[in-house]
């Protein structure tokens, strides 16, 4: 059965996922060089930054899980809402939320890239 533009889009928002928690190595594969992340608190930074936040030195993801996702695609490029449950270390002191994830992607000839993504805390 041929993957549908749909599925090969959940599986590219799960191997971010995976990459966010297992370490940098797969997102440069995944996340497009002009990617811009927004933060909980409303901080804005880059591919290079971001990806090297997640080296395990500070930060630490230890789980990302949906809890609920949407998505819709427009041609080339997708748009997901995602209900997240996060847990990381920063700094060796636990975190623990909940958080509405916006992300926008791009299909390019070698698969979904992540355009950019935000991040808000659900009280």
């Amino acid at each position: 059965m041929p993957a549908t533009v749909e599925t090969t889009l959940q599986d590219a928002y799960g191997e971010l996922l995976a990459a966010l928690v297992d370490g940098p190595a797969r997102l440069d594969a995944l996340v497009s060089e002009h990617c811009q992340v927004i933060g909980p608190k409303g901080f804005l930074i880059g591919k290079d930054e971001w990806i090297g936040t997640h080296n395990g030195e500070v930060y630490e993801q230890v789980m990302l899980e949906s809890v609920e996702s949407d998505a819709r695609v427009y041609g080339d490029t997708a748009v997901r809402w995602d209900l997240q449950r996060s847990e990381c270390r920063f700094q060796g002191e636990t975190i623990k939320g909940l958080f509405r994830v916006l992300s926008v992607w791009h299909h390019e000839a070698t698969g979904w890239q992540l355009v950019t993504i935000q991040y808000t805390a659900v009280s």
